[in-house]
C-alpha cells in the first residue's frame, strides 16, 4: 500500500519510471519458506490487538526460531541503515548518494536517517518515507531496494537521477520499530513514549488532525512529524510518497476526506502505468474511498 501525493500545476511524467522502479522494488522475490513467511498475513490498520495482527503474530511464533521476531527475508532496522550508509560510502554507487542523521530542533536527542539520491542540481524533488507504522517492515525492505537499484547506475537510473533528486527516510518510527526487531511486540504500530506519548506518526499532521489518544496533543507534537515537515520545508518536494502495507492498493489524498486533490489527474495517469506493470488488482483513489472498496 502506499499513498501518493504530487504537488499542484506539476505534470507528473517524469515520474512513472520512479514510481514502477519504486513498485517493482517491492515485489521481492522469494522461494520456499521465505516466500511463506515474507508473505504473512498483514495487520489491520486500525488497533494494536486486531484479529489478523494477532493471526501475524501467531505465524511469526510458528515460523521463526526466536518468538515473535521478524522471519528472514526481513533485515532488522539497525540492517537497513546500516546498508544505506555503506552504499553511500563505498564509492562504488553510479548515483549522487549520501546519508546523514537530522536532528529536530525541540527534542534535542530527537533525530531521523536521511538518505539522498540525485544530483543536488536537480529541479525537481521528491520525498519517500517508509516505516512509519513500526510493523509494516517491508515498507523500509522497499526504501532499501530502491536505493540498491539506482546505485547499480542502470542507464535509466542515471538519468533519471541526474533530473530528481530524491530525499528517503528509510525507517521514520525507528523506536517503534526496535520492538518489532526485538520480538518484545510483532504487532508495535505507533511511537514508543520517548517522552511525546504514544503516537500514530500518520496521524500527527497538520491536514485533518483530529485530537485522540494515539493522534498527538496537538498536530506535529512528535519529533518525527516535526523533521519530515522540516525536510518539506528545505527540500520543497514536488511529490511525497508515503509507504506502507496491510493492503494492496495505491492510494493518494485525503485519508479523511472523500475527495481527492486538484493533482488526483496527473496522479492516476502516472499510477496506472504502475498498476499496469505491477499491480493489476490495485485499486487507485482517495485513501478514504479506496478502504470503503471504491475505485475512484
Amino acid at each position: 500500500r502506499s499513498s501518493f501525493l504530487c504537488t499542484r500545476n506539476f505534470r507528473c511524467r517524469i515520474m512513472w519510471k520512479f514510481a514502477a522502479a519504486l513498485v517493482a522494488a517491492a515485489l521481492m522475490p522469494c522461494r520456499g519458506q521465505q516466500c511463506l513467511t515474507a508473505a504473512s498475513p498483514p495487520p489491520d490498520e486500525e488497533g494494536p490487538l486486531s484479529s489478523s495482527c494477532l493471526m501475524q503474530k501467531s505465524f511469526l511464533h510458528s515460523a521463526v526460531t526466536l518468538p515473535g521476531k521478524l522471519p528472514k527475508p526481513y533485515r532488522s532496522a539497525v540492517a537497513i541503515l546500516k546498508r544505506f550508509k555503506e552504499l553511500s560510502a563505498n564509492g562504488n554507487c553510479k548515483v549522487p548518494f549520501s546519508t546523514r542523521w537530522v536532528h529536530d530542533q525541540t527534542k534535542k536527542d530527537g533525530r531521523l536517517f536521511v538518505a539522498a539520491l540525485g544530483s543536488s542540481n536537480a529541479t525537481k524533488r521528491v520525498l519517500i518515507v517508509a516505516n512509519e507504522h513500526a510493523r509494516e517492515a517491508i515498507t523500509a525492505e522497499v526504501a532499501l531496494r530502491f536505493a540498491e537499484w539506482s546505485c547499480h547506475g542502470s542507464e535509466e537510473a542515471v538519468r533519471l537521477f541526474s533530473e530528481v533528486r530524491f530525499t528517503v527516510v528509510p525507517v521514520a518510527n525507528l523506536a517503534g520499530r526496535r520492538v518489532i526487531d526485538s520480538g518484545e511486540d510483532p504487532c508495535q504500530r505507533a511511537t514508543v513514549d520517548e517522552g511525546e506519548g504514544i503516537v500514530d506518526l500518520n496521524r500527527n499532521m497538520d491536514v485533518d488532525f483530529k485530537l485522540a489518544s494515539d493522534h498527538g496533543t496537538a498536530p506535529f507534537s512528535t519529533y518525527q512529524a516535526r523533521i519530515l515537515r522540516s525536510l518539506a520545508e528545505s527540500e520543497r518536494p514536488v511529490a511525497y510518497v508515503d509507504l506502507h502495507s496491510g493492503a494492496r492498493s495505491l492510494m493518494v489524498s485525503w485519508g479523511a476526506r472523500e475527495a481527492t486533490s486538484k493533482d488526483f489527474p496527473d496522479q492516476r495517469r502516472l499510477l496506472e502505468v504502475v498498476k499496469k506493470a505491477h499491480c493489476p488488482d490495485c485499486a487507485i483513489g482517495s485513501n478514504m474511498k479506496v478502504y470503503e472498496g471504491d475505485d475512484t
